[in-house]
């Protein structure tokens, strides 16, 4: 992770560098940026005004299981002047009638963020061209255990990137999955979320 953040570092940078230069035009950056949103490497550039156009997105990245996502690493920041009417993930998989390693071999293996800018919207089919195979309960050998599962474990959760699975390690005992939600970005949303990947050990 330690690569990553010199990158992420210089995203305030160049946000202030983007003010500066175009001081009447409104900002828009968006892409891949490998580490989660909720981790301190993005304070600098939040605190140059920039704000999230997507708030609670869910993991972008594509498990090889299908219906499985794992880590939330896409991201749009806009300037306050953006008006962001409309926003989601499209989870392209489930609407191509493809299995994620299909998807990973011949797409992507991120799912794509998008926005919609005064009044804008997209349309998708209002349900799935086919029903991906669903994660089933994981056996008591397979689950991931918040108590006692590693770090690389626990970032194969959704909405669990690498930050927040040091948040995890560094806060047991945890009491109960729903206490999860104690950690800065894990609201009690994102752990009914987690929960019910049935990923988790009973």
């Amino acid at each position: 992770m330690s690569d990553r953040l010199p990158e992420i570092d210089y995203l305030a940078s160049y946000w202030e560098w983007l003010k500066e230069i175009y001081p009447d035009t409104p900002i828009i950056l968006a892409g891949d940026f490998n580490l989660d949103v909720g981790h301190e490497g993005f304070t600098a550039l939040l605190d140059q005004s920039a704000r999230l156009a997507i708030e609670d997105q869910g993991s972008t990245t594509i498990s090889p299981i299908n219906g499985r996502y794992a880590n939330n690493y896409d991201h749009i920041f806009v300037s306050p002047s953006v008006n962001v009417t409309s926003n989601g993930v499209l989870r392209f998989p489930q609407w191509l009638g493809m299995t994620h390693e299909e998807a990973r071999e011949t797409v992507s293996d991120h799912v794509p963020v998008w926005i919609g800018l005064n009044g804008g919207d997209i349309k998708l089919p209002e349900t799935e061209l086919y029903e991906v195979e669903r994660p089933v309960a994981m056996g008591a050998e397979g689950c991931i255990d918040i108590n006692q599962s590693s770090q690389e474990e626990l970032v194969q959760l959704p909405h669990v990137g690498e930050a927040r699975a040091v948040n995890i390690v560094e806060g047991r005992p945890w009491s109960s999955a729903d206490s999860l939600s104690d950690i800065s970005g894990l609201s009690p949303a994102r752990v009914t979320e987690i929960i019910n990947t049935n990923q988790l050990c009973p």
